[in-house]
């Protein structure tokens, strides 16, 4: 068995999601279905992870009674959940969904606050964890009381290690993580075009954004856009993985899918070519699976389907040291 990938989940949540037909703000609604899933994005990481039948340890910061149910559900599954308890309660995000008028509104808590004995807790743990795993992924917001640059910081403790990690963060944390030279950043357009101050409006221009993140410091920046795919862009191509057009439903995960994804490439060394497909088609497979049994395409029918387009673009002037994952 292949040296287990590590997720590190910093602001959970347990995920609320209400199915209501027709759903009006202000008015009394009626909820057709209610289900509640441990969140997070590094939770959702790992739980994809544990699809691909790859082997991840869950760890990070739990609270409460919230918490509990949380660490319950990933070890049902047989996912390792290791995390840090702190003080408070873990926040639920609650999802409401209206199949009739296509719309998701989205109400998250803030959630706990964390101190910095939990941060020295979650290093020492990170420090025992490190020394037997393949890779690590650091993914989703920073509750309060964790300083933006803390990813930067866990960045640094895993290169310590010789391991290499992937970054799924915004703002400060992303901005800050890029200065400890991650081996691979994942944004969202939006979240791209706020590091830059730029729009991003066609393929091309995400590559032109994905060579300046990378003279930032990640050797490889995938810049996911929605119904569009990704634009991927590396030391040596840029290239734009296109998903075939398919109805699909919530799209909550679909990020962290193809992150999950990324991560197994990186650890049975896929190339970026290979690897940025599959992540597509991973996010489209889950939000497809949610419009009903007409859309149970398989995953390597959909990778199938992904069109891949090489985009001409200048070299970037500086060029983050390309890093092997060791194991």
């Amino acid at each position: 068995m292949p040296a287990p990938i590590i997720t590190v989940t910093l602001n959970p949540a347990l995920d609320k999601t209400v199915v209501v037909e027709n759903f009006e703000p202000a008015k009394t609604n009626r909820a057709r279905l209610v289900c509640y899933e441990p969140g997070g994005k590094g939770i959702n990481v790992a739980k994809f992870l544990h699809k691909l039948n790859y082997p991840v340890i869950a760890t990070g910061f739990l609270a409460g009674h919230n918490g509990i149910l949380i660490k319950e559900a990933l070890q049902e599954r047989g996912i390792l959940a290791d995390f840090i308890e702190v003080e408070g309660e873990t926040r639920i995000n609650l999802k409401v969904i209206d199949p009739v008028k296509n719309t998701e509104t989205e109400i998250n808590e803030n959630g706990f606050i964390v101190r910095k004995e939990d941060l020295t807790a979650l290093e020492q743990k990170l420090d025992a964890l490190l020394s037997r795993c393949r890779l690590l992924v650091l993914s989703g917001s920073l509750p309060g009381g964790v300083p933006g640059d803390f990813y930067a910081t866990l960045i640094r403790q895993g290169q310590k290690y010789g391991i290499a990690v992937i970054l799924d963060a915004e703002g400060k944390a992303l901005e800050y993580g890029l200065a400890a030279r991650p081996l691979l950043v994942k944004p969202n357009k939006y979240e791209a075009e706020t590091l830059l101050g730029e729009h991003i409006s066609t393929p091309e221009d995400a590559a032109r954004a994905g060579i300046k993140i990378r003279q930032a410091g990640a050797a490889m920046v995938v810049i996911s856009l929605g119904a569009l795919g990704a634009v991927a862009v590396d030391g040596h191509q840029a290239l734009w993985a296109q998903p075939p057009l398919l109805a699909v439903g919530s799209t909550v995960g679909a990020g962290d899918a193809m992150v999950a994804v990324l991560a197994r490439a990186v650890c049975i060394e896929t190339g970026l070519a290979e690897a940025v497909p599959l992540a597509v088609a991973a996010g489209t497979w889950l939000a497809a699976r949610r419009t009903g049994p007409q859309n149970s395409i398989s995953l390597e029918t959909l990778a199938r389907q992904v069109q891949v387009i090489h985009i001409k673009t200048r070299p970037a002037r500086w060029a983050a040291p390309e890093m092997r994952v060791s194991g």
